[in-house]
């Protein structure tokens, strides 16, 4: 049969599990705004699925085992890839330059 769209099903699943990668980053009491810093991971990742379906990608045919983030979005925004030897914080100011631009 015809297979769903891609981004309900992702929100839909990020939906149903983002409350419990919440309660695996910290306990309740945790502040909320720290919380929310250790569950970063899983927000880049919903948000890096979302833009490679939006640019034609389908998650369906991506192996699990080793897909990454950065190999995602190399998939649909090649200008993106590291230079060689780049840092993280380099790495980061490059990509929001980009954005910007």
């Amino acid at each position: 049969g015809k297979q769903p769209e891609q981004l309900p099903v992702l929100e839909g699943t990020h939906a149903e599990l983002y409350p419990s990668v919440l309660m695996g980053v910290g306990p309740d009491e945790l502040d909320a705004q720290e919380r929310n810093r250790r569950a970063t991971f899983a927000r880049t990742a919903a948000t890096t699925i979302r833009r490679f379906v939006e640019a034609g990608g389908d998650v369906r045919g991506l192996d699990v085992n080793t897909a990454t983030k950065a190999g995602l979005r190399r998939a649909v925004e090649p200008q993106s890839a590291a230079p060689e030897g780049e840092t993280r914080t380099e790495r980061g100011f490059r990509r929001a330059s980009e954005g910007l631009i």
